[in-house]
């Protein structure tokens, strides 16, 4: 997982072209997340209140692995 202060320029371009999707959990409200794929099997993670804000990068893999542990919490 990665910061927006580590990422090489390519994913910064990539993040910048990307296009985000709602949780279908969200169901309108304040508290959601949006996810976006990006080049080299790595998926984006944000906080749909603030969209220029920080991402969260994770190989698709380790992203996988975050989303089945939420699934069990």
């Amino acid at each position: 997982m990665n910061v927006m202060n580590d990422l090489s320029p390519q994913t910064r371009e990539q993040l910048g072209r990307a296009e985000w999707t709602k949780s279908s959990y969200s169901s309108g409200g304040t508290n959601c997340v949006e996810v976006a794929a990006l080049d080299g099997d790595v998926i984006a993670v944000r906080d749909s209140k603030q969209s220029n804000g920080p991402s969260l990068i994770f190989p698709a893999v380790q992203y996988r692995v975050w989303v089945e542990g939420i699934k069990k919490a």
